[in-house]
């Protein structure tokens, strides 16, 4: 029982009140996932794809050479002998993932298609997915989104609606769509760290239970003093004293210690400084983040140090494939090359030993078998001797022991790097493998991805069925422009129900099953009736009705020839159940924009409205649904730094611990460092970034001599921080082919230049970086096809290049702003797309990673006029447009 495992707990005065503390503060992230999980097992991934051109195989088939000759040589480069390595090349039939042409796929959809091992040409049957449409992945390549396939998938009838919604009738297209099998795995390991946590703790997780114990007792944290630096040597730079601070405490905290810094301020060399001092005191060390390119930062940079130090303090193993792993410096370090090229070393020296013996032949003759049995053993022990595990938070997963359910050995710290993206349950997972914590981040930086549907699925739990379209239809009725809607009820009650919702919101609705209420046909909002009702009276009812809710399968053929008539076909019309809108994605994405506008309180006022409209006009049912729409956004919005620092909210509880309030004040001052000094950006990029996001804490103050760092001769742009107004005239949504164009131009001059210019301190062959941002997926697409045709690089997604010969000169990343939090450039192109309505740019986290990525030149690109104006009801954006620090005159002109 669980209460035996609390009663052995060391610090633990009263293992029975500790229990139902945790339980009733962990139970809802169980119960949260679990309801997730349930749902998930419904909800197929679809994906479209096509077959790629001649010019994508040629650019297939040379990286796959590439990678293979890689490959050979990471593992062939210190061989005694000469024995032939083969590189197995898988065979199949390449085809190119795509969105399907009715929906644009989310990058988390590629993702899972990309990391599949099979795949389905076909739905599945009810719940059941037949193995004959089964496809197996033989081989991926990330960077073209493009995948081998052991066969070429069918084509199927894909069953599509009229996307300008002008036709009734559902017409069947011919349409090329894969489907992926739902993928519990992450969701059930969040759920079991979880239960295992409150269920069956531990003495060495005792700090992790304190988390939600209200009388646990925080020890002293007394600094460790370093004598020797390795990253850190140079005191006089600015901010060192505060990487040390931070060093000094990770290394003597018992518990938890936290490091906050704002873009470039050197977050990244602290950990490395970390990981080192660890190194030398012999501890083992776990290495996790949200992203792959945050574990490979650190990684590419202790190994660049250690491959030119005469001290060997690291060995790494790292946890991940190769097409995901995003350094080539960090590729060698992967498990399976590690344990693939130590098999081979050590064949050799079995098969070729320098001297012979005839005790050093019986133990050849012992451990000869063994090797070549194969490589588990040889895996086990290279694992159990390495002194850094580094992997994501989810990947991590994939450590042998830990997939196969073993008892790990737990590490002596585990440090979270970009913890502000990463949920408690997705922190769980490592930390349980862990004595210690370390947290990194920055909370003005992106939150946690929310997957939508988990959060929808939980809100139908707590409102569903009458009530919810109940609720849904008096929402959009009391709207600023009212949208009506004709409901179909089985019982008085919930007609009753209805009525009373409506009179509570001063509407007028009609009950068609009472005839005295016709009369007032022409002044409701809200309509409501038995179904035969319904269907007898459907001339009476208004042709202009936005949503039917309750209708299917109500044979309502006359008003839908006059329903035509005014709009076309209303919402609901043609779609499932689930497809169409529902009060659980009205109140889901709400919440998460909330979330999202936290530090900006005033634009994220009418989504508070919004959601305060949404709950019921009753006092005893609003506050019960209140009360669990606050349980659901404290279990699935926060980060695991957010909760440290602030909590997630109390619920009303009257005892305090770091779930609801974060660490008490002076518990919190001893163990959290926060880095004031920024090494990245030229002083004049890093100005608004500092006055409208870190100026309450002093933050993102500019090192010295970044100024003098970042000087460059490009003549193109007489500032720094430069807009250009570029007035949107296309209206497409979220496209804006006029910044595209402006995009590709500003690119050209600068490849132009730098053909003959090489970067500042830095070797000569070392090409410029360039980032084009966006941040919507649509234009993005637009600018990969504009990218394709500039650099003739076809099926490339993100990473292309312009260079002559074997010379590269500039190197460009495509991305949105989501995915580039972490990365950097020397130039930075941001395409805004936006123009009428400030969609999500109103972020404030989301706008500080997008203005905090460049290096020697920032480049906004969008509709200044708009955003400067009465017009554009974000002030963060006005702030923006007519800032001081981006200068609208683009300076020198030169010739191409």
């Amino acid at each position: 029982m669980a209460i035996e495992n609390y009663l052995s707990l060391p610090r633990c005065d009263n293992p029975l009140r500790i229990l139902k503390e945790v339980h009733a503060q962990l139970e809802p992230y169980r119960q949260y996932l679990e309801r997730a999980e349930k749902a998930f097992h419904a909800a197929a991934l679809s994906i479209g794809w096509r077959q790629p051109t001649d010019d994508e195989l040629v650019d297939l088939k040379e990286r796959r050479d590439q990678r293979g000759k890689e490959l050979s040589s990471s593992q062939g480069k210190q061989r005694r002998r000469d024995r032939k390595v083969t590189h197995v090349i898988p065979v199949g039939h390449w085809i190119m993932l795509e969105s399907i042409s009715s929906k644009p796929e989310e990058d988390q959809v590629f993702d899972a298609f990309l990391d599949a091992m099979e795949i389905y040409d076909c739905p599945a049957e009810g719940t059941r997915w037949p193995r004959e449409r089964s496809i197996s992945v033989e081989d991926r390549d990330v960077e073209m989104q493009a995948v081998l396939l052991s066969r070429i998938p069918g084509t199927q009838r894909h069953s599509t609606s009229d996307p300008k919604g002008m036709e009734e009738e559902q017409k069947e297209v011919n349409e090329r769509v894969l489907y992926l099998r739902p993928d519990t795995y992450s969701l059930r390991r969040k759920k079991e760290a979880i239960s295992e946590l409150k269920d069956r703790p531990t003495a060495e997780r005792e700090a992790l239970i304190n988390l939600a114990n209200s009388y646990a007792a925080w020890p002293v944290v007394h600094p460790h003093e370093v004598g020797q630096w390795v990253f850190l040597t140079d005191p006089a730079r600015s901010g060192a004293e505060e990487q040390r601070d931070f060093v000094q405490i990770a290394l003597k905290s018992p518990d938890f210690a936290l490091l906050q810094g704002p873009p470039g301020s050197g977050k990244t060399t602290a950990i490395c400084e970390l990981i080192c001092q660890l190194a030398r005191q012999g501890k083992r060390v776990l290495l996790v983040a949200s992203t792959h390119v945050a574990v490979d930062n650190v990684l590419e940079k202790i190994m660049e140090w250690q491959d030119v130090a005469g001290e060997k303090l690291v060995m790494p193993i790292r946890i991940g494939t190769d097409n995901r792993v995003s350094s080539d410096a960090v590729k060698p370090w992967i498990l399976h090359r590690v344990v693939s090229s130590w098999c081979e070393e050590l064949k050799d020296f079995l098969d070729n030993p320098v001297s012979s013996t005839p005790r050093g032949d019986a133990s050849r003759n012992i451990l000869h078998p063994s090797v070549q049995k194969g490589a588990d053993d040889f895996q086990n022990l290279l694992l159990e001797s390495s002194n850094l595990v580094c992997g994501t938070t989810i990947g991590i997963l994939q450590h042998p022991a830990i997939k196969e359910g073993q008892r790990l050995t737990p590490f002596d710290v585990m440090i979270i790097d970009e913890a502000s993206k990463t949920t408690l349950p997705e922190f769980l997972v490592p930390a349980l493998h862990a004595k210690r914590w370390v947290i990194v981040g920055d909370r003005r930086q992106l939150s946690p991805y929310v997957e939508e549907q988990e959060l929808r699925t939980n809100l139908t739990g707590i409102c569903h069925g009458t009530k919810a379209d109940r609720l849904l239809s008096a929402f959009l009725a009391s709207r600023r422009t009212p949208q009506f809607s004709l409901l179909a009820v089985d019982n008085d009650q919930d007609g009753k129900r209805i009525a009373d919702e409506a009179r509570a919101r001063e509407l007028v609705s009609v009950n068609l099953d009472n005839p005295d209420e016709h009369q007032s046909i022409p002044f409701a909002s809200l309509f409501y009736g038995c179904p035969e009702t319904i269907e007898a009276l459907q001339t009476q009812v208004p042709g202009d009705l936005e949503h039917l809710i309750g209708c299917e399968g109500l044979s309502l053929d006359d008003w839908r020839a006059r329903r035509k008539a005014y709009l076309g076909p209303p919402s609901g019309e043609n779609q499932s159940q689930t497809d169409r809108n529902n009060w659980a994605e009205e109140v889901a994405w709400r919440l998460i924009r909330v979330h999202e506008l936290r530090e900006n309180v005033q634009e994220a006022e009418p989504y508070h409205s919004d959601l305060a409209a949404l709950l019921p006009a009753n006092s005893t049912e609003r506050n019960e649904l209140e009360r669990a729409l606050d349980r659901l956004r404290r279990v699935s919005l926060p980060s695991v730094l957010e909760i440290f620092q602030h909590g997630a909210g109390s619920l009303g509880w009257k005892q305090k611990t770091v779930l609801t309030d974060g660490l008490p004040p002076k518990t919190l001052s001893e163990r959290l460092v926060s880095l004031s000094f920024q090494h990245r950006m030229h002083p004049a990029i890093s100005a608004f970034p500092r006055e409208r996001f870190y100026a309450s804490e002093g933050l993102l103050r500019d090192a010295t001599g970044m100024e003098a760092a970042r000087q460059w001769d490009f003549p193109r742009y007489k500032h720094r921080a430069l807009w250009l107004n570029v007035p949107r005239k296309s209206a497409r949504e979220n496209v804006c082919l006029e910044e595209v164009e402006t995009v590709i131009s500003e690119l050209r001059y600068f490849a132009d230049w730098a053909r003959s210019s090489g970067k500042p301190n830095s070797a000569q062959d070392q090409p410029w970086e360039v980032a084009i941002l966006t941040f919507y997926r649509p234009q993005e697409r637009k600018l990969r096809e504009r990218l394709q045709r500039l650099c003739r690089q076809h099926g490339r997604t993100s990473s292309f290049t312009l260079g002559d010969g074997d010379r590269i000169w500039v190197r460009i990343t495509l991305a949105t702003v989501d995915r580039y939090q972490g990365q950097e450039a020397d130039l930075v192109l941001l395409s805004f797309v936006k123009s009428g309505s400030a969609g999500f740019l109103n972020s404030p986290n989301r706008l500080n990673v997008a203005l905090t990525r460049a290096r020697y030149q920032m480049v906004l690109i969008g509709d200044r006029s708009w955003m400067a104006s009465k017009y554009c009801r974000s002030e963060l954006l006005r702030d923006l447009a007519t800032s001081p620090h981006y200068h609208h005159a683009i300076g020198w002109e030169t010739k191409r």
